[in-house]
């Protein structure tokens, strides 16, 4: 349920019912049927645009992941509005450019999973002030990673990888990682899967203050200022 509510282009309310051995749905639309088809063609065309020219034919999960991982950072604008509206999902994020933290993970989930990489929306507390966060958990190579294309965009502009790819230990540092959790409602569960590699610990932070950074895909590495730094896996 969680997914179609944020996901579903390009404007459909969700509501269900539960039990152990079955899920019913019901979908509300918001635009006429006309209005509707018209709008889920341009969110197909936006998408496909968007993975043409960000990715390249045999491109692995990690080029996968690094690049469209940029382009939502560095392209949607993050502002603040009530997130039960129909207008914070993914079609909203990548045809007009702007989301919250939910509508960020899920316009990055839903370009992973059109090329085969798989992800989930998890929703947590940030440190501190417990305020309400959503990021990404991402499979990359049969591991799994933290992203969060949000911070990302409030951190130089979205330009680096400063939250790209983190372990649970550097995620940790910022959410309340023990009550984190994917799915809603009935569906909802606590946070299990762990995410332990270090691979991408190379290509975190705040070095890259530029976009100028390059990605050398037979390398696995990112070449900034003349220096690389690997994400090849260990």
């Amino acid at each position: 349920r969680d997914n179609l509510f944020y996901e579903f282009p390009p404007s459909a309310l969700c509501t269900w019912t539960a039990d152990e051995k079955s899920l019913s749905l019901r979908f509300t639309y918001t635009y006429e049927r006309s209005e509707h088809l018209e709008k889920l063609a341009s969110f197909g065309d936006t998408v496909e645009d968007i993975i043409q020219k960000s990715l390249l034919f045999g491109d692995g999960e990690a080029e996968k992941a690094i690049l469209l991982y940029h382009e939502i950072a560095y392209t949607v604008d993050y502002f603040q509005v009530d997130y039960t509206k129909a207008e914070t999902n993914a079609y909203t994020a990548l045809t007009e450019k702007k989301a919250i933290c939910y509508s960020f993970s899920d316009a990055y989930n839903y370009l992973l999973r059109q090329v085969g990489v798989r992800a989930y929306l998890v929703k947590g507390y940030r440190s501190g002030d417990r305020a309400a966060h959503g990021w990404s958990l991402v499979e990359i190579d049969g591991r799994y990673y933290h992203c969060d294309a949000t911070w990302e965009y409030s951190m130089l502009d979205g330009i680096g990888l400063y939250y790209f790819a983190m372990s649970d230990s550097r995620r940790q540092k910022n959410v309340v990682l023990a009550e984190a959790t994917v799915g809603e409602g009935i569906l909802k569960n606590k946070l299990t899967l762990k995410a332990d590699s270090d691979r991408f610990t190379g290509i975190n932070g705040d070095k890259f203050r530029e976009k100028t950074w390059t990605l050398d895909r037979e390398k696995e590495a990112i070449v900034y200022r003349g220096r690389e730094y690997s994400y090849q896996a260990q």
